[in-house]
C-alpha cells in the first residue's frame, strides 16, 4: 500500500487518548528512524494534531507521543495535511501543514516522545505570502541549507522557506500562477523534489489547471519555470492529484495519477526543460479499472522498477511494472469484490508467514469469502500474491472467513481458515504464495466433525509428534479439536460440547488461545454470552478434560462481561490469560498458572486510573518491549488502541 493506506491501517488500529489520541481523520505519514527506532509520525485532520508512534515492531506499534494544536506551543496544526521529515544538525524534525491555520508547523521530534515546538509559520505573516490554504510539502538539500516547499490551495502557488534554523525560518521565495511566466499552478496539489544534471527541480500537479509545473529551484531565491504540462500535449493530466520522481536506466520520471482521465501519465523529465510523455495507461488497462486514481508510490524490487497507484472508486491499489516506461504493463493489483485478485473486504484476521525469504500477510476476508495472501517484504509498496475465494473454488470452506493461523510441517507451509457461515475449516497450502492450492476442508455435521457451527477462531499446537487445529465455534457453543498432521486429510479429534462433561463456560466462544505449562498442553476459550472463560486441558486431544471455568461476578472476576478475546503471557514464571470484555469496556488479567485454580489478578476499567481508550474492548495482543511486557488492546467504540504495561518499571 501506499503511505496513506499505512495510514488508514494505523487509524483503525490506535488511537487513545491523553497522549495517544491523535488519529482522527489521518491525513499524511511520513516514516523515519531515530536513535536505531522507526516511527511513524501521522497527521490528523479531525484532531487536530500529530501522532508519532514507535513502528520498531511492526506487529506491534505503541505511541510515542501526541501533538495537538493549541497546546503545548503549538500553533498551527488545524487541518494537518502533509508532513515532511528533515535531518539538521544532527536533529530530526517533522515540517507539518496546516491546511485551515494558512500555516507550517515545525516540530522537534528528536526525542519522539517529547517532541517541543520550533516554530509556526503563517501567511501574511514574516514575508510569508504562499501558504493559504496549505496542502503537500516537499524537502529539499541545496549548498549546506535546507528547504521546505510547500504548495498553497488557495494563492495558487508556491512557498519555499528556508528552515536551516528550523527555529527561525525565513521566506525563500513565492511563486504564483500566471506571474512571472509561471502558468500551471492553479489549485496545486502534490510537489515532489527531483535532481537533475546538478539542478533541483519542484514537479507540482495543478488540478484546475489539469497540469504540471515543473520549476527550477536551484536558486531558491529566484525560482525559475522549466516547463509547463498540460492535458491534451499528454493523455493522462486531467485533474492530477499525486507525483512521484523516479529513476530509471539513466532517465528520471515523474509519475503522475490523474483522478479527471481515471489513469496514470509517465513523463519523461531527464530534459526538465523538454518533458516527453513515456506513457499514459487508464481505466480496464491491463488487469485493473483504475477508477479516479489518488495516490502513487515507487518500488524499486529485483532490478525492476514498479508504481503503486491507489484507486479511490475501486477500492484498489493497482501495481504497474514501469521498468520500461514506455511500455508499463500491469504486475498486480489488489482489488476489493474481484474474482481471483481479491483484497480485504471486511478483513476478520491476519497472519504472517516467512516463505523463502520474503514475508506475507495472509488475510481472512469476511465479506469476499475468501483468503488474500499479500507481499510485504517491502511493507511501503507491498504486492498481492494471491487471492483464494468461494467464487474461484465452490468446493472451499471459506464463507465468511473469520481467522486465519500459519502452520510449517514437512517443507510446506500452510494457512488454516475458520469460515463462519461454511460452518467448516480450510486447509490451503500457500508454499508457493502465489499460487495457494485449497487441500482440504472439512465441514460439521460431516465424517465425524461435530463442533463447527459457526467457526470463528482457529489455533495451532503440536503435541507428541502431531499438529492440531483447535476452533473455537460460536454458533455451536462448541470446541473441535482436529488433527492436521496430514494437511490432506485431517481427522476429528474430539469435539467439546457446552455443557457436557463438565464444561460449563462455552455459552457463544469467541476466541482460543493455546499454552504450555508443566509438560501439558491448554486452550484458553473465551465465552461472549457466557461472560466467561473456560480452560481446558487438551494434553490428550481425544480426551480433553475441563480445568477450570471463570465467571464474570464470582469469584473476584470483574471484567469477563461478553468477552471476546484472550492472549496469554509468560511473566516472572507465572502465566496469564488476558481477557477482553465488550460490555464492561474492559480487561480481565486472570493467573492461570495452575490452570485448575485460576486467579484474578486485574481487573482495567475504561475511565478509571488513565486507562481511556478501553470502551468496546475487542481483540488483545501481547508484545515484548525492551524488558516489559505491554497488552495492546483494541477498542470498538473508542475508535482506537489502549497499551497496557503489564510488567516492568
Amino acid at each position: 500500500y501506499t503511505p496513506v493506506h499505512v495510514a488508514n491501517w494505523i487509524a483503525h488500529s490506535i488511537g487513545l487518548d491523553y497522549g495517544f489520541a491523535a488519529l482522527d481523520v489521518i491525513r499524511d505519514i511520513a516514516i523515519t528512524d531515530i536513535s536505531g527506532r522507526t516511527y511513524a509520525v501521522v497527521t490528523s485532520l479531525g484532531d487536530p494534531g500529530v501522532q508519532i508512534i514507535d513502528i520498531t515492531d511492526p506487529r506491534a506499534p505503541t505511541p510515542a507521543a501526541a501533538i495537538f494544536d493549541d497546546t503545548g506551543g503549538f500553533e498551527a496544526l488545524r487541518g494537518t495535511e502533509e508532513v515532511a521529515i528533515a535531518q539538521m544538525s544532527g536533529r530530526t524534525y517533522a515540517v507539518v501543514t496546516s491546511y485551515y491555520d494558512d500555516g507550517v508547523q515545525i516540530i522537534d521530534i528528536t526525542d519522539p516522545r517529547a517532541p517541543t515546538p520550533a516554530a509556526a509559520i503563517f501567511d501574511d505573516t514574516g514575508g510569508f505570502e504562499a501558504l493559504r490554504g496549505t496542502e503537500e510539502v516537499a524537502i529539499a538539500q541545496m549548498s549546506g541549507r535546507t528547504y521546505a516547499v510547500v504548495t498553497s490551495w488557495f494563492d495558487d502557488g508556491v512557498q519555499v522557506i528556508d528552515i536551516t534554523d528550523p527555529y527561525a525560518p525565513a521566506p525563500a521565495s513565492a511563486i504564483f500562477d500566471d506571474t512571472g511566466r509561471f502558468e500551471v499552478l492553479k489549485l496545486p496539489g502534490d510537489v515532489a523534489i527531483a535532481q537533475i544534471s546538478g539542478r533541483t527541480y519542484a514537479v507540482v500537479t495543478a488540478q484546475l489547471d489539469s497540469g504540471v509545473q515543473i520549476i527550477d529551484i536551484t536558486d531558491l531565491y529566484a525560482p525559475a519555470p522549466a516547463a509547463a504540462i498540460r492535458d491534451g500535449e499528454f493523455e493522462a493530466l486531467e485533474f492530477p492529484e499525486e507525483v512521484a520522481i523516479t529513476q530509471i536506466s539513466g532517465r528520471t520520471y515523474a509519475v503522475v495519477t490523474s483522478f479527471g482521465d481515471y489513469g496514470v501519465q509517465i513523463i519523461d523529465i531527464t530534459d526538465p526543460h523538454a518533458p516527453t510523455p513515456a506513457s499514459a495507461v487508464f481505466h480496464d488497462w491491463g488487469l485493473w479499472s483504475s477508477h479516479s486514481d489518488s495516490d502513487v508510490a515507487i518500488a524499486q524490487m529485483s532490478g525492476r522498477t514498479y508504481a503503486a497507484v491507489t484507486s479511490y472508486y475501486d477500492v484498489s491499489v493497482p501495481v504497474i511494472d514501469i521498468t520500461d516506461p514506455y511500455a508499463p504493463t500491469p504486475a498486480s493489483a489488489i482489488f476489493d469484490d474481484t474474482g481471483g485478485l481479491t483484497a480485504p473486504d471486511r478483513p476478520g484476521a491476519v497472519a504472517i508467514a516467512q516463505i523463502s525469504g520474503h514475508t506475507y500477510a495472509v488475510i481472512a476476508s469476511y465479506h469476499d469469502d475468501g483468503v488474500q495472501i499479500i507481499d510485504i517484504a517491502d511493507p511501503y509498496a507491498p504486492t498481492p500474491a494471491a487471492a483464494l475465494t468461494e467464487d474461484t473454488d465452490e468446493s472451499a470452506a471459506l464463507d465468511g472467513a473469520e481467522d486465519v493461523a500459519v502452520i510449517q510441517m514437512s517443507g510446506h507451509i500452510y494457512a488454516v481458515i475458520a469460515s463462519y457461515y461454511d460452518d467448516g475449516v480450510q486447509v490451503i497450502d500457500i508454499t508457493d504464495p502465489h499460487a495457494p492450492a485449497p487441500i482440504s476442508a472439512v465441514f460439521d455435521g460431516r465424517d465425524g466433525f461435530e463442533a463447527l457451527d459457526g467457526a470463528r477462531d482457529v489455533a495451532i499446537t503440536q503435541m507428541s509428534g502431531r499438529t492440531y487445529a483447535v476452533v473455537a465455534s460460536y454458533s455451536g457453543d462448541s470446541v473441535q479439536i482436529i488433527d492436521i498432521t496430514d494437511p490432506y486429510a485431517p481427522t476429528p479429534a474430539a469435539p467439546i460440547l457446552a455443557d457436557m462433561d463438565g464444561f460449563e463456560a462455552l455459552d457463544r466462544p469467541e476466541d482460543v488461545a493455546i499454552t504450555q505449562m508443566s509438560g501439558r498442553t491448554y486452550a484458553v476459550v473465551a465465552s461472549y454470552s457466557g461472560d466467561s472463560v473456560q480452560i481446558i486441558d487438551i494434553t490428550d486431544p481425544y480426551a480433553p478434560t475441563p480445568a477450570a471455568a471463570v465467571f464474570d461476578g464470582r469469584d473476584g472476576f470483574e471484567a469477563l462481561d461478553e468477552a471476546r478475546d484472550v492472549a496469554i503471557t509468560q511473566m516472572s514464571g507465572r502465566t496469564y490469560a488476558v481477557v477482553t470484555a465488550q460490555l464492561d469496556n474492559g480487561v480481565q488479567v486472570i493467573d492461570i498458572t495452575d490452570p485448575y485454580a485460576p486467579t484474578p489478578a486485574a481487573a482495567i476499567f475504561d475511565g478509571t486510573d488513565g486507562f481511556d481508550a478501553l470502551r468496546g474492548a475487542q481483540d488483545v495482543a501481547i508484545a515484548q518491549i525492551s524488558g516489559r511486557t505491554y497488552a495492546v488492546v483494541t477498542a470498538k467504540l473508542d475508535d482506537g488502541v489502549q497499551i497496557i504495561q503489564l510488567s516492568g518499571e
